[in-house]
């Protein structure tokens, strides 16, 4: 089982989330059980990765009580919403048509709210919407709608019956690097991550754990799925070796220890390519290469292996990458006078770069729908107006920041600009 479902959260306490955030739900479900809720729909909206069907299964957890789920492998239009949700909503068995006497015997989630309804052809989207808003006004039960793309779904036809019997949570641990709860997700995180080595017998080294984190951001799924492929196990010297070694495990051999031999043997038993070793070997040969003409010969090294690869892949004779990973294992008998001191070794910028330039497409994505519903223009006409806002930034600091607040703007979105 990967790890991410694993260690997935089973009590409100072990949830990675504001502490706002966190009453509110609480209240909403106290309000549940007390049988008269004042929302009878939960909205949670977010980026991927933050925990929203988490914190459904927490809450049905907490509750005691089942959960129904229609997930995004299903057709959501209006038929199937109403023999799903709406026969679970209002009855107990949904085999037996029998009316629920007395509170909720169980909760519905309809997840990823945002990409049902696509289609017009089976169903219209205001079809599936309507029987949602039906769902949300005659439910038993309680709902829990998850959903990434908030403004998409307000976009919808019937979403307004639907949100006004709904509370809106924006499921994100923080808007902003600078904020109280940046410090406190960062945190939070490093210990489950921390715990989560302990309890599997792995050692994966801080710096590590700090480029996971820094590269997913606030994808707390994809910080355990890439802590899970950078593990790596510590053995006794001497003997085979069968266990999978880590990346950086590999780069410690080669540049700190630089042993050739060692470092073929565990980097062939290694998950990786050699297109990633280079990665590392690129980003941290200059820790070991303390004269000008080393690193030059060290670097020369890793151009060649990269040419050699790029060589092998054009031919497809993809058996012959080895013989490049080999000679990069040698890189550190280059270096006449090497570093003889402890280095943490760097996860490689280009591949922090690559997530920055991906989170960037959805930070502008973003920005454009905020800036679109609060200037009633298509986000083309956004997209051609920017520089507009980007001079407001500039010039009026004052009103940018008003307008900041109002549409919760953040940082990542600021920096499009």
């Amino acid at each position: 089982m990967a790890w991410a479902d694993k260690y997935r959260a089973k009590s409100f306490s072990e949830l990675i989330v504001k502490p706002d955030i966190l009453r509110s739900v609480i209240a909403w479900v106290n309000q549940w059980r007390a049988g008269a809720p004042e929302k009878k729909i939960l909205l949670l909206h977010g980026p991927p990765g933050v925990g929203k069907t988490t914190f459904a299964s927490v809450i049905s957890s907490e509750m005691g009580l089942s959960l129904v789920e229609m997930n995004s492998s299903e057709r959501r239009n209006e038929d199937s919403l109403r023999i799903t949700g709406k026969m679970a909503g209002l009855y107990r068995d949904l085999l037996q048509f029998e009316a629920v006497p007395t509170g909720p015997d169980k909760i519905i989630l309809i997840d990823e709210a945002d990409n049902i309804f696509e289609g017009r052809s089976e169903a219209s989207d205001s079809g599936g919407m309507r029987a949602l808003a039906e769902i949300a006004e005659t439910t038993r039960n309680p709902v829990i709608v998850t959903m990434n793309d908030f403004y998409e779904f307000r976009r919808k036809s019937h979403s307004r019956e639907v949100l006004d019997n709904a509370l809106q949570i924006e499921l994100v641990p923080y808007h902003r690097k600078n904020e109280k709860d940046y410090s406190s997700f960062r945190t939070r995180l490093k210990e489950r991550m921390a715990r989560i080595c302990e309890i599997e017998g792995v050692s994966v080294p801080e710096n590590i754990i700090d480029g996971i984190i820094d590269k997913n951001g606030t994808d707390i799924r994809a910080s355990l799925n890439d802590l899970e492929s950078m593990r790596y196990v510590d053995g006794t010297p001497g003997g085979f070796r069968d266990q999978e070694e880590s990346l950086y495990k590999v780069v410690e051999t080669i540049l700190f220890r630089g042993e050739m031999d060692r470092a073929v043997e565990v980097s062939r038993d290694g998950d990786f390519t050699p297109e990633d070793l280079l990665m590392w070997l690129d980003q941290n040969a200059h820790y070991v290469g303390v004269e000008d003409s080393d690193r030059a010969a060290m670097y020369r090294l890793i151009s060649y292996c990269d040419m050699m690869i790029g060589r092998v892949t054009r031919k497809q004779h993809y058996a012959f990458k080895g013989y490049a990973e080999e000679l990069a294992c040698g890189i550190r008998h280059l270096a006449s006078k090497p570093y003889g001191h402890y280095v943490k070794f760097q996860f490689p910028s280009y591949i922090r770069n690559l997530a920055r330039i991906k989170s960037g497409g959805y930070a502008r994505k973003g920005l454009e729908a905020k800036l679109s519903r609060y200037t009633h223009m298509g986000p083309d006409v956004v997209r051609n107006h920017m520089w507009f806002f980007s001079g407001m930034a500039k010039h009026r600091p004052d009103l940018f920041r008003e307008i900041s607040r109002k549409l919760m703007i953040r940082d990542e979105e600021i920096g499009y600009l």
